[in-house]
């Protein structure tokens, strides 16, 4: 006889629209995009517009809700990056509001709020304020194109990683063979010596290239009249290094050794081949001083510095052009990105990377504001800033962004305040569950299968039908000659109760076997082949326990799942249901924190649990 003493429950799929992590308001369909677009405002950027992450520069197309974006505080001026709230995405067709200067590029929605100062008319700007592109008119408006400050820290250690390599040697006999050898990691630490990798990174991402020379010659070689500057770093990080000058072209040269694990460390981090360049990520989080000795380390070598104290990098790599506007920014300069086509005998386009003045872009004054034609996707972010780094044709700036500012203390024109419920999706569901408007909780829906329950928990399971759907194994057409039983909770296996119930069990599996054969007997050569075999058990199911085993597939959505677990996870519902309730809200307070966190279990004196919630009926 098999005998089941626990259910066990499978998440077959899941259909979220509110996340665990992140309120998303987007839609494949028009219709659902476009109501929530006229009830919130389209408050968005055009497909062109890019916004600068952890990782670089990306299109809104191509983020994902894990990726940090740079932000202004609205408060303290300084750069800051921030997990975005939430992600916006609307089919649009209409009017942009659009701005194409020397300094500034820009396509938004009308509604979009931009964030700035006015002019006034002796020439002072006003305070900072969020207001409606369609409202600033024909108004002097001083948009910022760079932080006030940046909060940068060393970090504790920058890891060389384990390296084994191989080598082939011979003997005395003329036969050859591998030795493999193993470099274990180690990490440079201290502010120095990591200021110091860092500029030397900066002088390889602009003037090095890696050299392959055998043992501790492997290393990287800086091309370029700065042997003073990379021998002093090299002292510092204790590396061997070696000068020379190409006869071919009077070019000095600095060899940089340290073996195949600093070179495998500039590969790795710094990139191969001068298109492919960039600078450590953890070298842009250092303080303003070290950016900005990158910044001159990256002119002086790739660079030119005019009379007029404007300093440009060119560069064929698109990547570090797109880090040094991060350095700028983070240093209070504006900059733009030039993309120089490719001429006669050049492999690779070069882009200028020009520092400009920190003073903020002037919006109608030489910056025309227009209109322009628009059908397609317009894109923004939710911070809890209010505010987006992000460029268009390679010049950035500071634009606020969508549904959300920093609050009300600042008592900026245009902020919004933080309405309870609506900053984090953790404050948003909580809301919801407090004031019980649980109809938003049906848009995320869950599916399980569960198995190893009896039929008598799934006659009370099917009751739940508001908010779920069912699709059962059919005894009719499933042959149960070899079915299990479900032992009920209550029922030790010792003693005169469970002989009763096994003897029970024993004798209907016979009696549902010898009613199969009797029934096939009977009904014969009957009809087609399936109906027979469904006549035949559907008459010899009659026999059958309520403890007999069944399979469910189940899905709900989240309302339903809460009221579920809410009352078959009390203490009066049945023992074996309330033990399928319990296990259903432990995969989904995994798969859901924010929506069934506020559901405890609690153990029980007889060591079975029940489920309580501050939340009822939700």
């Amino acid at each position: 006889l098999h005998i089941i003493r626990e259910p066990r429950i499978t998440l077959l799929a899941r259909q979220q629209f509110l996340s665990p992590e992140h309120i998303q308001w987007e839609s494949d369909s028009d219709v659902p995009a476009q109501a929530t677009a006229e009830f919130a405002g389209r408050l968005c950027f055009d497909r062109e517009t890019q916004v600068l992450t952890r990782s670089g520069w990306r299109f809104f197309h191509d983020l994902d809700s894990s990726e940090e974006v740079l932000t202004k505080n609205p408060l303290s001026g300084e750069a800051e990056f921030q997990r975005p709230l939430a992600f916006h995405r609307y089919p649009y067709q209409g009017h942009l509001y659009s701005a194409e200067g020397r300094d500034i590029s820009f396509a938004v929605t009308p509604e979009h709020r931009q964030w700035g100062r006015f002019q006034r008319y002796t020439g002072e700007l006003k305070a900072y304020c969020f207001i409606r592109t369609d409202q600033i008119g024909t108004r002097v408006f001083a948009i910022d194109g760079a932080a006030d400050g940046w909060s940068g820290s060393f970090p504790e250690a920058v890891e060389l990683a384990e390296i084994s390599y191989s080598q082939r040697l011979s003997n005395g006999a003329g036969t050859y063979g591998t030795r493999t050898t193993a470099l274990a990691a180690h990490a440079v630490t201290g502010r120095e010596r990591i200021s110091a990798l860092a500029k030397l990174c900066a002088f390889y991402a602009a003037e090095g290239s890696l050299s392959r020379q055998k043992g501790t010659g492997q290393g990287i070689v800086i091309y370029g009249d700065h042997i003073a500057s990379v021998v002093a770093l090299c002292r510092t990080l204790e590396l061997p290094h070696s000068i020379w000058t190409d006869p071919r072209n009077g070019v000095h040269r600095i060899g940089i050794g340290g073996g195949i694990q600093w070179r495998s460390f500039f590969e790795e981090e710094c990139g191969h081949g001068s298109p492919n360049k960039r600078l450590p990520p953890w070298s842009l989080d250092l303080p303003r001083e070290e950016l900005q000795e990158i910044w001159s380390t990256l002119v002086r070598t790739d660079g030119h510095v005019y009379e007029n104290g404007r300093e440009v990098l060119c560069t064929t790599s698109e990547v570090l052009a797109g880090q040094c506007q991060e350095i700028l920014c983070k240093l209070g300069f504006k900059s733009s990105v030039r993309r120089q086509k490719l001429s006669q005998g050049t492999n690779f386009p070069v882009y200028v990377v020009s520092r400009k003045s920190p003073k903020p872009v002037l919006l109608n004054h030489r910056v025309p504001l227009r209109q322009v034609w628009y059908e397609g996707e317009v894109f923004c972010l939710t911070v809890p800033n209010g505010t987006l780094f992000v460029r268009r044709n390679g010049k950035p700036h500071f634009s606020g962004n969508c549904y959300l500012s920093f609050g009300p203390e600042a008592g900026l024109e245009g902020g919004h305040r933080t309405i309870a419920g609506r900053t984090t999706n953790a404050a948003y569901l909580e809301n919801i569950l407090r004031t019980k408007h649980g109809s938003v909780l049906e848009h995320a829906v869950w599916t399980f299968l569960f198995e190893g329950i009896s039929r008598a928990l799934t006659h009370e399971l099917v009751r739940h039908r508001a908010g779920m759907g069912f699709s059962q194994l059919s005894q009719r057409y499933v042959d149960e000659s070899d079915i299990a039983f479900v032992l009920p909770p209550e029922l030790p296996e010792e003693g005169r109760a469970f002989e009763v119930w096994r003897q029970a069990c024993e004798s209907t599996l016979q009696a549902y076997r010898e009613l199969l054969a009797a029934m096939t007997e009977q009904i014969g050569e009957e009809g087609p082949a399936t109906m027979r075999r469904k006549r035949a058990r559907q008459a010899a199911r009659a026999v059958l326990p309520n403890c007999a085993e069944t399979k469910i597939v189940v899905t709900g959505n989240a309302r339903a799942w809460r009221h579920f677990t809410e009352l078959r996870g009390s203490a009066s519902a049945d023992v074996e249901i309330r033990r399928l309730a319990v296990a259903v809200l432990r995969a989904l307070q995994q798969e859901a924190p924010n929506i069934f966190g506020d559901m405890q279990i609690l153990p029980q004196p007889d060591g079975t649990e029940i489920v309580e919630t501050p939340y009822s009926k939700v």
